[in-house]
């Protein structure tokens, strides 16, 4: 059985640079706070294509050069229906021993869903995720990934 399209609700933001937030809720919602007409097209463009589990790929912002941003670009090639453990994204990211490094910059992703954090799983288990971890299960059973 398919699971259902997660109960989520996300908001996208000009307001301090592109961001988003993301957090549980009764139904699915969407925010939009300063967004140009064509990137909202584009963001709502790229919703329904996930939520038929077809995503589509987005650009990846220009981050300045760091491990942050290493691994946020990382994340983007993670994809739909799979995940990697937060030593493997490490290891991608040049920096083998920073597993935790990772969680923080999963922690710091300004664009959860866009960037998907979710996908990264702790050795032994689901690990941490800023929306909760509730939401973090939800997501990767509507990707067909786990069953926490």
């Amino acid at each position: 059985m398919l699971a259902p399209f997660p109960k989520l609700s996300i908001t996208f933001s000009m307001t301090n640079g592109f961001s988003s937030v993301l957090a549980s809720a009764p139904q699915f919602t969407c925010t939009f706070i300063d967004i140009a007409p064509k990137l909202r097209s584009a963001l709502l463009q790229w919703l329904h294509a996930y939520a038929h589990k077809n995503p589509i790929s987005w650009p990846f912002p220009n981050f300045t050069p760091s491990f942050t941003s290493s691994v946020l670009r990382h994340l983007t090639t993670i994809p739909f229906g799979s995940t990697q453990t937060y030593s493997e994204v490490a290891k991608a990211a040049h920096s083998p021993r920073a597993a935790r490094a990772v969680g923080q910059a999963c922690h710091f992703n300004p664009l959860p869903l866009l960037i998907p954090c979710h996908r990264v799983l702790a050795s032994h288990g689901l690990g941490g995720f800023g929306p909760g971890t509730d939401l973090k299960s939800e997501l990767l059973r509507f990707e067909g990934v786990i069953n926490f």
